[in-house]
């Protein structure tokens, strides 16, 4: 199929716009809101929806505020059909197909629609047309094979297969249907009447557990009453027993409190005696302390008197140190202050010699706009000499195509008269020789003799009379619009109009050039040259740009190098200042540490003296021997009291007479605690005796019986279903897997061409793209960036239009996010695509095809008031 011509009007934000497309690959570029998307809403809608049709996306094209109709027309070949197929949507609906080939015909109505998907039918796999179409903001991924019977019976012979006949898709249609009373198509879950069945006898196994469960509590209630009933007995007669022991046990430890009595006392004796030992030991230490102190305050007097010396030494050096560096800075003072001057007289050699320069390149710049002026002025004059504009081309296309379609219908509907001259005749006043044959114009009236025997007179249709007049008049505007443009023909009018739009690119680039000639405006720069011509007008010295230089930036070295020694002289001064205060507040806080000592070295030795006084170190040893005697005695006496209590087993008797309470407690507590319990447990065996549970166990049981019997019958009969399905889908996946291995290879050939020859991919039974491999990486198709997504996405529909020839490819704003090596030959595979199938890439950017040898670029220019036609350069189909 080839699409010739398609038109749009009142479509969406479109007043009327047309394409004339080639047969192979056509580049539409136009930019954004141009309506290049629209023409495929459009044709899409037309091949699907009927004039009447309701659908929201339709009743979307109307253009916003207005009630009128929105039309498109379209002109195509078709196996040997060639026909224009029109409909015009919600405001006054009507269809049209006018077929000029094989047979002339007309159709309206629901009749042109049906006529017109026939024709399709029988010529075209129109759902694959339909499913390879990629549109913008589409996924990429997959076509979708289910509707497609032309690729699939391309894919299965390409697999070496022969198809699956009506036959065999009833037979997977009656088992999947069987497999489906049984089974959920999706997870393979029970469902109906083997999902009721399974659930009922679950519940039944559920009522019957209860009831078991209901049977065993009650006899394991029996069982825990009569085990209840023995241990009150038992405990009854146990609790006298118990009572008698915790009583003697009781009388014992009353005679083990008295020791332990005792024995406290005795230790409160000790822990006092311990104290005023450690009172005697502290003043012995305090006593040694106050001596080492004193012997310490000593050795650091005479510490602080050695850094005090040595601190007065190097105060003075730091002094010398200063001075010198003060020196040094005064003898730099005059060096710096000639290397400045030195360095003023470069710069203003330097900026002399700079506007020299700055103006020898702007007087440069003045000669190139002139010279650029020039040109741009030729080239305006040249232009005016072509007088084909946008709009006499669109009416000139227009008319050549009324011209066209008239002659059809003329050819179509003219009667042929032919005279055949049995003998030699004189026919309307000309000799007809015998068995020649003699052809008359029927488009007007006529007259004529047959020898002296007849006259005929014959009178064409109206018809045929009014499109012989419209005929004559589209040729009469046609020429006069073409001598109008001073061009001969349609085809010289476009020559015309190319060189025209050629001249004014031309015009723009130069205008550009003439405004990038200079960095700034004309006025300033103007203003700039005559204030350069003025300074180095008259120069007072003449500088070699070259020398100067050099010589300022030694000056400018050396004068940095005596400021750098300056400031280093400085810092070491003032680094030399900071060591010599530290210095000499050391020497002043060390002199204050000393003094400090030495008060209280002094009072240290008071304070040691007024103490011996009251109390000798003899004396304080004398009364720690005493106090350490006394405490012995009383730690004598707490041992025998210790062993008087271990013979007697104090803590193992606390806790006998602690176990004889617990056990008493408890056997009253477990006493009352049966008694509750039996009570409880016979009340709950009235309540079970009262329902009945046997009977209702056996009935339970009958049932469940019953409804399990049913269910395994429900089961085999699944089973079967079940085995059948799963053993046709086993070989319908691997027939569909086969379909793949084709597909698959042609992807693979021109993927190779545009990624490598490292390249592979996997498709899936769906013929969608899972994954690429690529340097031996394979990466999920998910997990692939936009552009190769994108490039994927057709590689897969080209490979399809090669495997089922004749179906049009519509590419819809792609390539938006491939690098510029990936375009240059995915273009070449566009171009060698375009030898077999149409391909019509709608685009806002042309440049990503400039690598496509052999397209025809068309150009959707903006609509202007009142122009109804196309803006659009493009060659006759």
């Amino acid at each position: 199929m080839q699409l010739i011509r398609i038109k749009i009007s009142n479509w969406r934000a479109v007043k009327s716009r047309e394409i004339v497309l080639g047969a192979g690959v056509n580049i539409v570029e136009g930019a954004n809101e141009a309506g290049k998307s629209s023409f495929i809403e459009a044709l899409n809608h037309l091949f699907k929806e009927r004039d009447s049709t309701k659908k929201k996306e339709v009743k979307g094209v109307t253009p916003k505020g207005h009630d009128i109709g929105s039309t498109v027309e379209v002109e195509l070949k078709t196996g040997d059909y060639h026909f224009t197929y029109s409909k015009t949507y919600n405001r006054r609906p009507a269809t049209s197909l006018s077929v000029f080939k094989p047979e002339p015909a007309q159709f309206t109505g629901l009749q042109a629609h049906e006529e017109a998907l026939r024709i399709l039918d029988e010529t075209i796999d129109l759902a694959l047309w339909q499913a390879i179409q990629l549109e913008q903001g589409s996924e990429f991924s997959s076509i979708n094979l289910r509707a497609s019977t032309g690729l699939a019976r391309a894919l299965d012979s390409a697999a070496g297969g022969t198809g699956v006949g009506e036959a065999d898709s009833a037979i997977l249609e009656r088992a999947h249907s069987e497999y489906l009373r049984y089974y959920t198509g999706r997870t393979g879950k029970e469902t109906g009447e083997l999902a009721s069945l399974r659930q009922q006898c679950d519940e039944l196994s559920e009522e019957i557990a209860q009831a078991s469960g209901a049977m065993q509590s009650m006899q394991a209630q029996v069982e825990r009453s009569a085990m209840l009933t023995e241990s009150i007995h038992e405990q009854k007669a146990a609790l006298p027993e118990l009572q008698s022991a915790f009583a003697a046990l009781q009388t014992k430890q009353v005679e083990v409190d008295a020791l332990l009595q005792q024995r406290r006392t005795i230790k409160a004796e000790v822990d006092a005696q311990s104290l005023r030992v450690n009172e005697c030991e502290r003043k012995r230490a305090d006593r040694q302390q106050q001596q080492q102190q004193l012997s310490g305050r000593i050795e650091a007097l005479a510490k602080l008197s050695e850094q005090h010396k040595n601190l007065l030494k190097t105060s003075v050096e730091l002094a010398e140190k200063i001075t010198g560096c003060e020196q040094q800075r005064e003898k730099l003072k005059g060096t710096r202050a000639a290397l400045q001057q030195s360095v003023a007289d470069l710069e203003v050699a330097m900026k002399f010699s700079a506007d020299a320069g700055e103006l020898k390149t702007l007087e440069s710049c003045f000669q190139q706009r002139e010279k650029l002026q020039k040109e741009l002025d030729e080239c305006v004059a040249e232009c005016k000499t072509y007088s084909v504009d946008d709009n006499a081309l669109e009416t000139m296309q227009q008319l050549q195509r009324q011209h066209r379609e008239l002659e059809v219908r003329l050819t179509a509907q003219r009667p042929e008269l032919v005279v055949h001259a049995v003998q030699a005749e004189n026919f309307n006043g000309e000799e007809v020789a015998a068995g020649t044959q003699h052809k008359l114009d029927t488009s007007a009236a006529l007259e004529f003799d047959i020898g002296s025997s007849a006259r005929i007179v014959f009178t064409p249709a109206t018809d045929l009379a009014a499109l012989s007049d419209e005929l004559a008049q589209v040729s009469t505007q046609l020429n006069n619009t073409l001598q109008r443009s001073g061009v001969s023909d349609v085809k010289a009018a476009v020559a015309s109009h190319r060189k025209r739009l050629e001249l004014q690119q031309k015009i723009n680039s130069l205008r550009q050039r003439v405004d990038e000639s200079l960095d700034t405006d004309v006025t300033t720069a103007t203003n700039r040259l005559q204030v350069l011509r003025a300074a180095v007008k008259q120069p007072k010295v003449a500088f070699d740009h070259s020398e100067l230089q050099p010589k300022l930036a030694s000056a400018r070295g050396s004068l940095v190098d005596i400021e750098r020694e300056q400031r280093q002289f400085a810092a070491d001064a003032e680094s030399l200042q900071t060591d010599k205060a530290r210095t000499d507040a050391q020497e002043e806080l060390i002199k204050q540490q000393i003094n400090d000592e030495q008060s209280e070295l002094s009072k240290l030795r008071l304070q040691l003296e007024s103490l011996r006084a009251e109390l000798t170190d003899e004396d304080i040893a004398a009364q720690l021997k005493r106090e350490q005697a006394t405490l012995a005695e009383l730690n004598k006496k707490l041992s025998e009291a210790d062993e008087t209590l271990a013979n007697s087993n104090a803590e193992q008797l606390a806790q006998q007479v602690g176990n004889a309470r617990q056990a008493l407690d408890r056997a009253g507590q477990q006493f009352h605690h049966d008694e509750k319990e039996l009570a409880a447990v016979s009340a709950q065996l009235d309540q079970l005796r009262s329902e009945g549970l046997h009977e209702k166990l056996e009935q339970l049981h009958a049932t469940s019986s019953d409804a399990h019997e049913r269910l395994s019958q429900v089961l085999r009969s699944a089973g079967a279903a079940k085995t059948l399905w799963e053993c046709l889908s086993k070989h319908q996946h691997a027939t569909r897997l086969s379909y793949v291995k084709p597909l698959s290879e042609r992807v693979c050939r021109m993927g190779q061409i545009v990624f490598g020859a490292d390249f592979q991919v996997q498709l899936n039974e769906s013929l969608a793209i899972e994954s690429r491999t690529l340097n031996g990486l394979t990466v999920p198709f998910d997990d692939l960036s936009g552009g190769a997504r994108e490039q994927l996405g057709i590689l897969l529909r080209l490979a399809a239009t090669q495997l089922v020839a004749g179906v049009p490819l519509i590419l819809d704003d792609t390539l938006g996010h491939t690098d510029a090596t990936r375009l240059q030959t995915i273009g070449a595979l566009l171009s060698n695509a375009g030898r077999h199938s149409q391909i019509i890439v709608m685009t806002c950017y042309p440049q990503r095809y400039r690598h496509v040898g052999d397209a025809v670029q068309h150009r959707l220019l903006p609509e202007t008031a009142p122009a109804t036609g196309i803006s659009i350069a493009a060659a006759d189909p």
